[in-house]
């Protein structure tokens, strides 16, 4: 699936960005996040609320995402781009972006269902259903946390291992009720959770393996300080996206 869409007309309300079109022809690439408030999300440890459930398994909410993401770019394509479609393009970006990293680490598609458990970290690991590519990039290949601790198969395709690490930790120090995985799924990733522009975490900008085409919004920043702990290319990456957009550097400040 190849789709292009530069959309600047579908900007934040402050500040309209330039139009910025991937390399990579794999992608939805648009901008338009807010900032939010700061997030609800408990520190990790803490009691958590009822979890919201990542929809991420359900075909039916793939499906309409793309078919969301197809009609906003024929909207495009016309002239007529829809504010009201941007969220549903970013969200695509990102989910097309995850099943393009199963895909490089030799996943099949068992990695949707909710309660899959990544190989890499299986109660007796196995190798995924293909070979991990030997061009696999660096910080895609698993961590020794990866290896070692339960998990779902989406944490792996984070394209930021300190990221994934973070999130492991807490896991193995604390327990899996101690952090929202639920909630952190559908912040970034699930295909059914997009409410409004301020619900859009994370921005892929191209190669969904290269951690500098990656970025960061201020509302997740806010709401899960704690994951991107020690994340500096991460922010480099993020701050670099947004000085093309005239916007200020963000820090991941825990």
């Amino acid at each position: 699936m190849i789709i292009k869409s530069p959309f600047t007309e579908l900007a934040n309300a402050r500040q309209t960005p330039p139009s910025l079109v991937s390399e990579y022809d794999s992608c939805v690439d648009l901008i338009g996040c807010t900032s939010g408030q700061d997030g609800a999300h408990q520190a990790p440890g803490s009691q958590l609320a009822a979890k919201p459930h990542c929809m991420l398994a359900l075909p039916g909410a793939r499906n309409a995402l793309t078919n969301a993401a197809l009609a906003a770019y024929e909207r495009y394509q016309m002239g007529q781009p829809d504010p009201r479609q941007l969220i549903d393009v970013l969200r695509f970006n990102v989910f097309y972006a995850f099943a393009h990293n199963a895909k490089v680490l030799g996943f099949n598609d068992d990695w949707l269902k909710y309660e899959a458990i990544s190989p890499f970290g299986a109660p007796q690991p196995s190798p995924p259903s293909q070979p991990i590519a030997a061009s696999c990039p660096a910080n895609m290949k698993p961590t020794v946390l990866q290896m070692t601790v339960e998990h779902h198969p989406w944490i792996d395709f984070l394209p930021c291992p300190r990221m994934r690490d973070n999130f492991l930790r807490q896991v193995r120090d604390k327990g899996e009720d101690a952090v929202d995985e639920d909630g952190l799924c559908v912040d970034i990733v699930d295909a059914a959770s997009a409410r409004d522009p301020e619900s859009v975490c994370l921005v892929t900008w191209g190669k969904p393996w290269v951690l500098s085409e990656w970025e960061v919004t201020e509302p997740f920043m806010k709401k899960w300080a704690w994951l991107l702990e020690g994340c500096t290319e991460l922010m480099e990456s993020t701050n670099t996206w947004r000085r093309k957009r005239g916007l200020h550097d963000i820090h991941f400040v825990h």
